[in-house]
């Protein structure tokens, strides 16, 4: 009787040691020592796979699966570290794997936080016009921890910021019909902070804008 490997199905082969005689599978290579290389061996398909081995395979196999599912998960865009853990733990992977899978990701370049805030704040920036705050709140809704946050948005240049806000201003100036100009400038305003832009920004912006300089 010959046994089955347990991994591919090929039948192995005896390899006399001595006292560290087992079979071993000439196609994958894994060696069984679970009849101690005597003649007790068992036929095929009633093997029963150590519980260790087993265990490993299973890790090998979930892992897989992990990376699978986190190379489909950024086909569409790029992906921080925080937003990563949260897809792979919803897809079920233990802790364990979906640790190990991210620090794969990241030696590769595939998952970069520093290099995912600066492009997302230029992005939101210079082609969204929006201001630090906003995109503050975007990087950290997407897991972005406070430093790297801080030292993307460290690059925006005052002057484009600025400008930004006089192009939302002049834009809301056109569309808001209010008689009265400092009811005008008031909802200019609130519109421009929830654009994200500090009122220092704001009131630069206005005083290129409206006739009345009064901050506010």
């Amino acid at each position: 009787m010959q046994c089955g490997c347990p991994v591919c199905g090929t039948f192995m082969g005896q390899v006399e040691r001595g006292t560290d005689s087992r079979c071993v599978c000439p196609n994958c290579g894994f060696a069984c020592d679970a009849c101690l290389g005597t003649a007790s061996v068992m036929p095929k398909g009633h093997y029963a796979m150590p519980a260790s081995f087993a265990a490993e395979l299973e890790r090998e196999e979930e892992s897989r699966r992990a990376m699978d599912a986190a190379l489909q998960y950024l086909t569409a865009n790029d992906r921080t570290r925080s937003q990563m853990e949260r897809h792979l733990a919803g897809k079920g992977f233990s802790e364990e794997v979906v640790k190990a899978t991210i620090e794969k990701l990241e030696n590769y370049g595939y998952v970069d936080d520093r290099d995912y805030a600066a492009r997302f704040v230029r992005q939101q920036v210079e082609n969204k016009g929006l201001g630090r705050r906003t995109v503050a709140g975007k990087l950290y809704r997407r897991g972005i921890d406070s430093e790297t946050a801080k030292e993307a948005l460290s690059a925006v240049d005052e002057e484009t910021e600025r400008k930004n806000a006089i192009s939302w201003a002049i834009r809301f100036s056109h569309k808001i019909d209010e008689a009265d100009p400092r009811k005008k400038r008031e909802k200019i305003v609130r519109r421009l902070v929830l654009k994200g832009f500090s009122y220092d920004v704001i009131n630069s912006a206005l005083r290129e804008i409206l006739s009345d300089e009064e901050d506010y």
